[in-house]
């Protein structure tokens, strides 16, 4: 079942996003979300050769809905690709980039997906474990996995989160 047919369905947006409920200040976003676009344009026009030219906040908001499963690194290497390709080899070889722009952004999104099958059938299917270093292996030292990092237990008959919905 999907999450906004729970939230519109069987709770209802007035338990939920009314004044004094728990989401109530994400309203605030909604007035965020139509100023911002406007103030770009105006920066935009009044400086036209500033950076600012190149914000679109419809890209901004929307890249930040995907944070959760994307980390800032996955954000650095989409950044640093897409900066020299659009404007460095745009601006010094746009004729090899005319040809050549998408069919190097297809490769590069094919070969993501073959190396993602070739590890799955080569290392995952067989069970072969990763090596063993820091970086893969300090997960299992956290509060969260220990199941340390919440001692609160709610007690019988008692409740957990607001009082009312």
């Amino acid at each position: 079942m999907r999450v906004a047919s729970i939230i519109w369905g069987l709770l209802g947006p007035a338990r939920m996003f009314s004044p004094g409920q728990v989401y109530s200040g994400l309203f605030v976003f909604f007035i965020l979300g139509a100023v911002t676009p406007i103030v770009i344009y105006v920066l935009a026009k009044r400086w036209p050769r500033s950076p600012v030219r190149y914000l679109m906040a419809p890209l901004i908001f929307g890249g930040a809905g995907a944070i959760p499963p994307a980390t800032p690194l996955n954000y650095l290497s989409w950044g640093i690709v897409g900066f020299v390709f659009q404007f460095w080899i745009k601006k010094r070889h746009f004729r090899w980039w005319t040809r050549l722009n998408f069919l190097t952004s297809s490769a590069l999104d094919l070969g993501l997906a073959l190396a993602t099958l070739f590890i799955f059938f080569a290392f995952t299917l067989h069970g072969v474990d990763p090596p063993s270093w820091w970086g893969n292996n300090i997960v299992t030292s956290t509060m969260d996995v220990q199941g340390t990092a919440i001692q609160a237990h709610v007690p019988e008959g008692g409740r957990f989160g607001p009082e009312n919905w």
